[in-house]
């Protein structure tokens, strides 16, 4: 599913049968995960809208009728397939369909015949004019290394992304910060580096998305790294799930934040020190599983096994947890920009739901960061929302 096409999908999108699991939770478990559902779960589309042709069952449907030429685009369907976060429970729970790359596969046919949305279209051209989210010239992308002195080339190099690069500093200072301590001086690209190309991928504009996954690759490989670090959860997922698809066997590893840290910090070479006590509890974002990086391959563990070290933190899991994690709402800053209501939504209620936790809201993504706390701001929820990168730097000595 490489050029995520209509017609790659639609011999498989027929295979739904209707039994409802793709939505919602109640009384009946599903035959293959029965011991690890949760009590009640609704589709985050369908709870919103409370309409059925938001559903993933719904859009199977839209999409094959589609792809066999029976319905024709228009602006109602722009409206289901866009209002979608694609957090990818529904690709989880019925494994036959590929319900994420079927609304992917949508988006693009309507993207081409004119029906998406023009938030998501403005986006992409400022995307492919300065090559990162915020409409900023690409220069200032590494305005928070100067001083850093950190090398152009380097066999592990740091790739921080556009939030953290223009929005959260703070997340790639302190990426840095407990890389050099425990012992790694990672290279970095400044301006070479690119936006990842997540928002182009999820909003129907797989080309863009491919134009950036080409430069960033190349501009990678002429440093010399073998490993790529990533503290962005969503460059994370585009660089591991879509950039292969797209070009083929990367010639890097790639591993997120939270599968280092945990070994430097349990061999000291990170060391900790304790800071007031906290109770914490943690938001397990989307791209880190759900199908987004690969059938039975998730960070709910790795992530887990950070917060352990933390000395004086006290850590309780909130009721949704791993897989079942709620979406902030974001929904790779396809729903965030068309639908900020939709995001507000989500992300309020997880943050009531962290608050009956404890007092700290940690998670290892950035827009989920961005999301979360400003929720809890504009509602007046008393929960400290902090990425989880910022926190351990904080207590490393």
């Amino acid at each position: 599913m490489n050029q995520m096409k209509i017609e790659e999908v639609k011999d498989r999108v027929h295979r739904c049968v209707g039994c409802s699991q793709c939505f919602g939770r109640g009384p009946y478990l599903p035959f293959a995960d029965g011991h690890l559902t949760v009590d009640t779960w609704t589709c985050p589309t369908l709870e919103y809208y409370k309409l059925f042709s938001n559903t993933a069952r719904s859009k199977a449907y839209f999409a094959r009728e589609v792809a066999h030429g029976k319905l024709e685009l228009n602006e109602e369907l722009a409206k289901i397939f866009f209002s979608c976060p694609d957090c990818g429970c529904c690709d989880l729970l019925c494994p036959p369909i590929p319900h994420m790359y079927a609304s992917r596969a949508m988006k693009r046919e309507l993207l081409h015949k004119g029906f998406a949305p023009k938030g998501s279209i403005e986006l992409n051209k400022k995307i492919q004019a300065k090559y990162n989210l915020f409409d900023s010239p690409n220069a200032n992308r590494s305005k928070w290394a100067e001083g850093l002195h950190l090398p152009r080339k380097g066999e592990i190099l740091y790739f921080a992304g556009c939030y953290a690069s223009f929005r959260q500093i703070n997340t790639a200072l302190s990426m840095v910060s407990l890389l050099r301590k425990g012992g790694i001086n990672p290279a970095y690209l400044a301006e070479e580096e690119w936006c990842c190309g997540l928002h182009p991928g999820f909003s129907g504009d797989p080309e863009l998305e491919r134009t950036m996954a080409r430069h960033n690759v190349k501009a990678i490989e002429e440093t010399g790294a073998k490993t790529v670090v990533i503290s962005c959860a969503n460059c994370y997922r585009t660089f591991f799930g879509d950039y292969p698809a797209l070009l083929g066997k990367l010639p890097f590893k790639v591993v997120h934040a939270v599968e280092i840290l945990p070994d430097l910090m349990k061999s000291g070479k990170i060391k900790l020190t304790p800071k007031a006590k906290s109770r914490v509890t943690l938001h397990d974002p989307c791209h880190f599983g759900k199908q987004h990086i690969g059938r039975n391959h998730n960070l709910y563990d790795e992530t887990r096994e950070i917060i352990k070290y933390l000395p004086k933190v006290d850590f309780v899991e909130m009721q949704n947890t791993g897989r079942w994690s709620a979406c902030c709402g974001g929904g790779n800053s396809v729903t965030s920009t068309i639908t900020p209501e939709f995001t507000d939504y989500h992300s309020r209620k997880r943050c009531l739901e962290a608050k009956k936790a404890a007092d700290v809201l940690l998670t290892p993504c950035v827009r989920c960061v961005e999301n979360l706390s400003r929720s809890a701001r504009k509602h007046g929820i008393d929960i400290e929302v902090r990425g989880l990168i910022e926190f351990v730097a904080e207590m490393a000595e």
